[in-house]
Formats: structure tokens, C-alpha cells, sequence
């Protein structure tokens, strides 16, 4: 499978938010055999994890994206991507419920 292909195909299932965990729980759970095929510390693999991960909109996820990276030690180019993704929970986060919301 053509790489662009698989990164397009998760950014645009992650887009719709039926497909936003669906996308996320089979990037976890093909996590071994995505890290073989791209590289742990390839681009691409920081772009599958941004992609599945930046429409996430709650401190839920934000934890469950912290602890997965964590436990998966996702090297230094997917973990500054992740890094990326997890402002944009907290800025969706503060911009959808600046006064309901519980600040990350």
C-alpha cells in the first residue's frame, strides 16, 4: 500500500466524526505492524498520529492519547506531532467551552 494512501485515507475517515475513533482504535491496534511499514520515527508516522488524533476535542481523549504515546514511547519525530495534536484538544477545548469546560 502506497503511503500517501494510507495517510490520506486516515485523514479523511478522522474528519468525519463517525470515523474519528473508529480511525483511532485501529491505529492502536495495528500500532506494531504501522510502525514496522512507516518507521517509528518517520513523518508519516507522526502524520497518521496527528491525523487521528487533532479533531479529539476532550480531556478524555487528551489523557488517552498521553497515556498510549507514553506506553508506546513514541520517538521524537511522532511525539512532537503528537505534542501538536494535543494544543489543538486544549485550544478546541477552550474555544468550544471556554466557560463550561474544565481548563487541561
Amino acid at each position: 500500500m502506497v503511503v500517501a494512501d494510507v495517510l490520506t485515507v486516515l485523514q479523511e475517515v478522522s474528519k468525519n466524526p463517525s470515523g474519528r475513533f473508529p480511525a483511532w482504535r485501529m491505529v492502536r491496534q495495528h500500532w506494531a505492524q504501522i510502525s514496522r511499514q512507516f518507521g517509528q520515527g518517520s513523518f508519516t508516522i507522526g502524520s497518521i498520529i496527528k491525523a487521528v488524533t487533532s479533531t479529539f476535542t476532550s480531556a478524555f481523549d487528551l489523557g488517552e492519547v498521553s497515556v498510549w504515546c507514553f506506553k508506546e514511547q513514541v520517538s521524537f519525530c511522532s511525539g512532537v506531532l503528537v505534542i501538536m495534536s494535543l494544543g489543538m484538544v486544549r485550544y478546541a477545548k477552550n474555544q468550544v467551552c471556554p466557560k463550561l469546560c474544565v481548563t487541561i
